[in-house]
């Protein structure tokens, strides 16, 4: 009776620690699979935090948004970038120190992920264990960007056009005019030269 009367104080201390950790039940890499119907690798892109309360509260259970560059899909059909959520503390099992830039092995189910379903740094080891199951993963290709229109001509342009075409028709028509008027010169000068009767001196000769 002494004992427990001294343990008492400690358990009460005890107690809301441990009501508030995540618990998570003890499952393999096939259970896991068996759960999720997302499941892929990728790099961590950004995290959204839960939008601010009016009053600078906030609740453990708030949602993180997570957005994912993928690498390879080994469950399920999911959008690249992949977006999903998890509750913003560990206490509820959400997903915790997770750095953008780094690779992770998702495992996603109706868009929410946390510390129970397996979400977790991808290593080698994790990833054979995924394949185990469901054979290689399907690499993902980036997206190709969409290709630019090109903008359709309006009635400025087109003029625009009109007059750079104008201009550059002038100097040759002014090329030919003047070839046509060299060549009228040639043949009157030659005619001129073959006219009979016409001597060294100016004279007819006798």
């Amino acid at each position: 009776m002494l004992g427990a009367l001294l343990l008492l104080p400690m358990l009460l201390l005890i107690s809301p620690t441990a009501a508030m950790a995540c618990s998570c039940a003890a499952s393999d890499t096939e259970a896991l699979l068996g759960y999720a119907d997302t499941v892929a690798v990728g790099e961590l892109t950004g995290v959204e935090p839960p939008a601010t309360r009016a009053d600078g509260s906030f609740s453990s259970d708030d949602r993180v948004t997570y957005t994912v560059a993928l690498d390879a899909v080994f469950q399920g059909d999911p959008a690249d970038p992949l977006t999903f959520r998890s509750t913003s503390h560990g206490s509820s099992c959400g997903l915790e120190d997770m750095q953008v830039g780094t690779d992770y092995v998702f495992f996603v189910r109706d868009g929410e992920s946390g510390l129970c379903d397996g979400t977790s740094r991808a290593t080698a080891a994790l990833i054979a264990e995924v394949e185990a199951v469901t054979g290689p993963g399907q690499a993902v290709s980036p997206a190709e960007p969409e290709p630019t229109a090109e903008p359709e001509p309006t009635a400025e342009s087109e003029s625009a056009t009109d007059v750079v075409s104008d201009s550059s028709s002038v100097p040759v028509l002014w090329l030919a005019l003047a070839a046509g008027f060299l060549v009228l010169l040639a043949v009157g000068w030659l005619m001129w030269r073959g006219r009979p009767g016409r001597g060294t001196g100016g004279h007819p000769s006798t």
